[in-house]
């Protein structure tokens, strides 16, 4: 988190800069790695022998209720207490004009599997 300017750190987590004094220059967590392949080859080793599974594990995150909703956008939290089958967690952050998302880094290669879609003017 020494990549943005103090001053928007102070602005995202509503304290004084001094906070971040002792913050390390160096990244801890994010390091290169390959490029992942192709998805169908994920979704065969899926299968297995059994072959693709007739159940639905689809998680229709546009239709569920917000998480958290403030001036400054929304948030949905997709986890096991909402869907039963994850072991994971997911956000699906939107921020209005004017808002900051919340700043943080992945600690693991596959947590940053990270989309962003953006509208402007």
């Amino acid at each position: 988190m020494n990549h943005p300017p103090l001053e928007v750190l102070s602005k995202n987590f509503g304290v004084g800069e001094k906070a971040f004094t002792n913050l390390p220059r160096k990244e801890l967590f994010i390091f290169p790695a390959d490029v992942p392949g192709k998805l169908e080859d994920d979704q065969k080793i899926a299968a297995g022998a059994l072959g693709k599974s007739p159940l639905d594990f689809a998680f229709r995150t546009d239709e569920m209720k917000l998480t958290k909703q403030t001036k400054s956008g929304d948030v949905r939290i997709v986890d096991s207490k909402n869907f039963k089958v994850t072991t994971t967690t997911m956000a699906m952050v939107t921020v209005r004009p004017g808002g900051m998302r919340e700043l943080h880094w992945p600690r693991t290669q596959t947590s940053g599997n990270t989309s962003f879609k953006a509208k402007g003017g």
